[in-house]
């Protein structure tokens, strides 16, 4: 069961579920389902550990109304037309 603890948004919202798109000791990068008084969405965020806290850092929108399908099309050929391959850390 996931819970704030494991995706840290608003008080005012509740976490139905979540996916990583990356998580690190001090950065998460995620898709999260939450519920609130205006009902379900669907959002984007990204948190950075500043000393013990998560903290809410650039992105936190919701993303029901974005075009998945043209991202990953755009990205690829940007990918393939710039020659970024997969980054490695």
């Amino acid at each position: 069961m996931v819970n704030s603890e494991d995706y840290p948004v608003s008080d005012i919202f509740k976490v139905l579920e979540g996916f990583d798109i990356l998580r690190t000791e001090t950065l998460i990068v995620a898709v999260v389902a939450v519920e609130s008084d205006k009902g379900k969405d669907v959002r984007l965020y990204r948190w950075q550990k500043r000393g013990e806290e998560w903290k809410v850092d650039l992105c936190r929108m919701s993303i029901v109304r974005w075009n998945f399908t043209d991202i990953y099309n755009i990205v690829s050929e940007f990918k393939q037309k710039y020659n970024v391959g997969d980054l490695v850390d």
